[in-house]
């Protein structure tokens, strides 16, 4: 028979383990909910900063030239730069990545439609002996020296440059495909530009000014590179009423008709948001399909 003192004692370590079993389910319950919190937290939190990231990068883009490339990682100066501190997102860090340009393209070109390559690519310094990455454009980089363009139907084309002392506006046009690998000159288009002459008496005086283009024959490896010459712009419309395919490849870079961003944020492996981001910058360029010109004796 039990006594009442091992009867008491029995009690207390049933009220004991009773309350244990509580005091344990309510701490796991607590726990949870604290890392439900947190993990809601990171995840807003690296949200936040992922559009922060996209943000940056968008006005990076903004205030360079086409394709110009950039990217940030967790080693770089601006990753810590731009992520902040406090004790609640420490190990926070931004990434970003362009994917703006590239030394290829293949797709289509619709109906009625046209496609406008900018042959260059913004480039760039680093910002610091610890950077890997350009960021700041100080000069533009464009194709010169190999250029293949492969189209399903003969299609006419423009490539347009600017020049440098005059910003004048010059272009040279064909048809077909192009495959130039200069010094190589294997590809012809007709030049056309914008003469302003003045008419003189014998004695010099000018009588009267008169405006004219002019069109002649030239290799397009060689007006491309023209010292007086830069920035070129191919464009290419497709007149008929089914799609036609084209193939771009060159040897330097060029920027794409779609301008990517791929922005990010993480919180060590615990938390990452990424955000993608895609533009058409076609519509940017529709100024530029106006001054298409075809040499009506060719084409």
């Amino acid at each position: 028979m039990i006594s009442q003192e091992g009867f008491s004692t029995l009690l207390s370590i049933f009220v004991i383990w009773f309350l244990l079993i509580i005091s344990t389910g309510v701490l796991n319950m607590y726990m949870t909910e604290m890392k439900i919190n947190r993990s809601l937290y990171n995840g807003i939190t690296t949200y936040a900063w992922a559009e922060w990231s996209l943000e940056y990068a968008l006005l990076k883009s903004k205030n360079h030239r086409d394709g110009f490339w950039d990217a940030v990682s967790d080693i770089e100066p601006d990753s810590n730069l731009l992520s902040g501190y406090t004790r609640r997102i420490n190990g926070l860090r931004l990434n970003y990545t362009f994917q703006n340009h590239s030394n290829n393209f293949s797709g289509t070109i619709q109906a009625g439609e046209h496609l406008i390559f900018p042959l260059l690519i913004g480039t760039g310094t680093v910002l610091g002996w610890s950077s890997i990455h350009p960021n700041k454009t100080d000069l533009i980089a464009a194709v010169k020296k190999q250029l293949t363009l492969t189209m399903g139907w003969p299609l006419g084309w423009n490539i347009i440059m600017i020049q440098q002392s005059n910003g004048e506006t010059i272009g040279i046009t064909g048809t077909g495909n192009i495959s130039i690998h200069y010094p190589t000159l294997d590809q012809t288009g007709v030049i056309r530009e914008y003469i302003e002459e003045s008419i003189q008496d014998i004695w010099w005086d000018v009588l009267d000014t008169q405006e004219y283009f002019i069109h002649s024959n030239t290799w397009v490896a060689n007006f491309l590179n023209r010292w007086d010459l830069t920035e070129p712009y191919l464009l290419i419309f497709n007149p008929g009423n089914v799609w036609y395919s084209v193939e771009l490849q060159t040897d330097s870079p060029f920027a794409l008709p779609m301008n990517s961003i791929v922005a990010s944020s993480h919180i060590g492996t615990t938390a990452k948001q990424t955000i993608e981001f895609s533009e058409d910058k076609s519509k940017y360029y529709e100024s530029l399909k106006y001054g298409l010109f075809m040499d009506n004796e060719n084409n």
